[in-house]
């Protein structure tokens, strides 16, 4: 039989989990709740010997995610002594609170991910993105944060955005 693997899945809001507005007049995206990774999770099925333990820091933007927000974060990690970590996060600063994150824990792997589309939306890159960073966060076994979006998995400090399309792109 083998060891159930615990997984602590935080979620910071970010574009993966925003969706319609609930009433008549609202005219921007809200938070959902649940986080869209839960929803995803469940849909999934994923098997018996993964533990998922979900913790919620915060719903927001990342373009307004402060250092006391990140503290936050830092405060839920503390508290779970999980060596794998997976957060949803806004694409805008996901490698700012990465690197937080390889600084502050450098023992922890963590696995960071989110989408540039909600995950309401049909053609939305969500759930490939989610699967990526759970199959990632499992299988890594070097610590440090690793962002894992558009088919790409590596290190935040090896990372960059380029600013004129959005895209992640290794730095050479």
């Amino acid at each position: 039989m083998s060891k159930l693997e615990k997984i602590l899945y935080i979620s910071t809001g970010g574009t993966i989990d925003k969706g319609y507005p609930r009433n008549i007049r609202g005219y921007a995206f809200e938070f959902q709740d649940p986080p869209a990774a839960l929803q995803i999770f469940q849909r999934a099925k994923i098997g018996p010997f993964i533990e998922i333990l979900h913790v919620k820091a915060f719903a927001k933007d990342s373009q307004e995610i402060t250092e006391e927000d990140r503290a936050v974060i830092e405060k839920i990690v503390s508290e779970n002594p999980v060596s794998r970590v997976l957060l949803t996060h806004g694409t805008d600063t996901i490698l700012e609170t990465a690197t937080f994150l390889q600084k502050h824990f450098p023992d922890r792997i963590f696995v960071l991910t989110g989408s540039f589309l909600p995950a309401v939306f049909r053609d939305s890159d969500a759930e490939f993105n989610l699967g990526m960073a759970l199959g990632a966060v499992q299988s890594i076994r070097e610590p440090g944060a690793y962002v894992a979006l558009q088919g790409l998995t590596e290190r935040c400090d090896r990372l960059k955005r380029n600013l004129e399309n959005g895209d992640f792109e290794r730095i050479q």
